[in-house]
């Protein structure tokens, strides 16, 4: 399917990308005058042969000005023959805006949104309706699942205008705000777990050492060869299960082959690029890790959200890493 969201200025925001509908648009002349803010109706009206419109609110106000970002909300839908509407993306609920903030587009700078934008006015609302090869680079084929019928509906209202001292100061607000909830839910999280490992260790009787990041680990047999040291290549035997009922999700001595990985390159979880380091090659251990420093919200196949982790580990060998590494499969992989 077509990328027609994109992240807004790096903050986690969908931007829309209507810049080809809007050229589409005006090198028809849809907005070439105010007839069709005037144009209400009932139903679409065809206003060329492709492009059909249809406005639902007559907003109020000025037009904004050029160098202003316009606020806005979308629902972008693809139509085909004999069936319902299916939602592409919209603003007002997505997993980048969690808060269903509207988003920001400027007047202008971009090819033709400057021509749309500045002909409406707080409170406009309006469903443009495109044949989808309209958006289909010349010679490309339609995307897969899509037919040369299909249409893509655009359904917009405008929220507010800003300048872009404004928005931007706006931006950096939120922003700021975000980071203290991201920092405030993590905190909550560590303090959550560090009671779980440690009922978890009373429990049954076990004896474990913390490290200053909160990652707790059980040395059960010292190694007598080298100790890694972040940016070297090590090669480990390991078994992944959840603290929470002991399932396993990983482990490289089902597959009969050890598991290699850069160690401290952020190439796999916090957990092993902290805890791998504390044994020397010949040692084994148990590493108790947090979800914090493992895959913290994310969902991993058998890891749900959350989940604090634990790793049967055994240090084969460490050595100078090669020039060229990859990260490695299974439950420990970093990305």
């Amino acid at each position: 399917m077509f990328k027609f969201v994109e992240k807004l200025c790096g903050l986690g925001f969908p931007k829309i990308r209507i810049g080809a509908l809007a050229a589409l648009i005006v090198g028809s002349g849809l907005f070439a005058s105010c007839d069709f803010i005037k144009g209400l109706s009932g139903g679409y009206t065809a206003y060329t042969e492709d492009i059909e419109y249809l406005i639902h609110e007559k907003g109020t106000g000025d037009l904004p000005k050029e160098d202003m970002m316009v606020k806005l909300h979308f629902k972008m839908y693809k139509q085909s023959e004999g069936k319902e509407d299916s939602l592409l993306s919209q603003s007002y609920t997505n997993p980048q805006n969690p808060k269903g903030l509207p988003l920001g587009v400027p007047v202008k700078g971009a090819p033709g949104i400057d021509d749309v934008l500045k002909n409406f006015r707080v409170g406009d609302s309006v469903t443009v309706r495109v044949p989808f090869s309209k958006f289909t680079p010349p010679g490309q084929p339609l995307p897969p699942g899509v037919v040369a019928s299909d249409k893509v509906k655009l359904t917009f209202k405008i929220v507010a205008f800003a300048t872009q001292e404004e928005y931007k100061r706006e931006m950096q607000s939120l922003q700021e705000e975000a980071q203290k909830e991201m920092m405030a839910k993590i905190q909550a999280s560590k303090l959550k777990d560090e009671e779980v490992i440690k009922a978890y260790l009373e429990k049954n009787q076990l004896k474990a050492e913390r490290s200053p990041d909160g990652l707790y680990y059980i040395i059960e047999k010292q190694g007598t060869g080298a100790q890694p040291v972040s940016g070297e290549q090590v090669t480990v035997h390991y078994e992944g299960r959840l603290l929470a009922d002991g399932s396993k999700f990983d482990a490289s001595y089902d597959r009969g082959e050890p598991f290699k990985t850069i160690i401290g390159q952020g190439m796999v979880i916090e957990g092993w690029d902290k805890g791998i380091p504390l044994l020397k090659v010949g040692g084994k251990g148990t590493l108790i890790i947090p979800s914090s420093m493992a895959y913290g919200e994310m969902e991993r196949p058998g890891i749900p959200a959350n989940s604090i982790l634990t790793f049967k580990v055994e240090l084969l060998k460490t050595e100078k890493a090669p020039e060229v590494a990859t990260s490695g499969a299974g439950g420990v992989n970093g990305q």
